[in-house]
């Protein structure tokens, strides 16, 4: 039998390949079909986007107000971005399909080079005091960054003075965690905020009977990390939850923002072994309401594991986990409410 030129090959490899990804008749019509409407679809959005965008405000509008619809907007060209986005992947899909036929041999995948990841995407705190000190800044500028996401999210902005919440669930292998307060403080905001500002230098504990509060590091005159435990027993303090907050104030002139971020990992300050772990995302906003007023509003989103480990003091208590944490943080919730206000 005749063998086959370098010439052959390559012909009917590219013939191997055409039929491969040459769709059926039906399958072209129905791209059409999908097309057609998505452009349609994509046309309406846009018009509605641009009705939105152009709209004037009125004078009176409030600058929460003005964020809420500008995360309006986002989400819906968001929306079209990611329709597009999804149409693209799969045509992706049906080509890596195709070309995976042809594969005698898969090539070796490259290891994901994790040391190349930014330190603050990782929210992670190197001991490299330069390194150290730009993780911690550029975490929670992200932060406040995309603030406007949890405010709009937990509709903090709309709940009324007086409203409190606290919500923990188990979901999946972890336990959500979710604390909202607003309250009505006859105090100036700067005067209020200098005051919240000042429990993250020590005076933090003595107010918490639940807690106690390390100050590990100052980053700045506006940034603060502490680590925090929590027990369930108030005279011997064995804890059972830990906090690793990064906190930064940013300064306003109606308002004085300050942002939460738990740390997931900190080479110098480790949490002890046996603790649930937090992972937490929070804000405080304390805005100017009049002479002497000032509206003070609390988030606080977070995750902790579901299951304790044996030296963790909520092993052995009984019933669920989830059950001791809400005991625990509803202590907690009423002892920060007081200090805050």
């Amino acid at each position: 039998m005749e063998s086959l030129t370098s010439d052959d090959e390559a012909q009917l490899d590219a013939a191997i390949v055409d039929s491969l990804l040459s769709a059926p008749a039906h399958y072209q019509k129905k791209q059409r079909a999908e097309l057609a409407y998505l452009r349609s679809q994509v046309a309406l959005l846009s018009t509605h986007l641009d009705a939105l965008a152009s709209a004037r405000y009125a004078p009176d509008v409030g600058h929460w107000e003005r964020t809420a619809r500008n995360q309006k907007i986002a989400s819906q060209r968001a929306f079209i971005e990611n329709t597009r986005l999804k149409r693209v992947l799969e045509d992706q899909l049906e080509l890596a399909g195709a070309l995976e036929k042809l594969l005698v041999k898969r090539p070796r995948l490259a290891a994901l080079p994790l040391q190349d990841v930014a330190d603050w995407k990782l929210r992670r705190l190197p001991s490299e005091p330069t390194r150290r000190a730009a993780a911690f800044h550029a975490m929670l500028d992200d932060a406040h960054t995309h603030l406007e996401t949890l405010l709009v999210r937990t509709s903090i902005l709309d709940a009324p003075i007086g409203h409190r919440r606290l919500s923990v669930h188990e979901v999946d292998d972890s336990i959500r965690v979710s604390m909202q307060s607003v309250a009505d403080i006859s105090k100036d905001f700067v005067a209020c905020s200098d005051a919240i500002w000042s429990r993250w230098h020590g005076q933090l504990s003595a107010s918490l009977p639940h807690v106690r509060m390390e100050l590990i590091e100052d980053f700045g005159a506006s940034g603060v990390y502490v680590q925090l435990s929590s027990s369930l027993d108030t005279t011997s303090h064995v804890p059972c939850v830990y906090i690793m907050y990064a906190i930064k104030r940013f300064i306003f002139q109606d308002r004085i923002v300050f942002v939460l971020k738990t740390v997931l990992e900190d080479v110098m300050h480790p949490p002890p072994p046996g603790q649930l772990v937090g992972n937490h995302n929070a804000c405080i906003l304390v805005q100017a309401a009049g002479a002497n007023r000032t509206i003070r509003r609390m988030v606080v989103e977070g995750r902790l594991p579901a299951e304790a480990p044996q030296q963790n003091p909520l092993f052995h208590s009984p019933g669920r986990i989830s059950d001791a944490v809400l005991k625990l943080l509803r202590s907690v919730f009423d002892e920060l409410e007081a200090t805050l206000s």
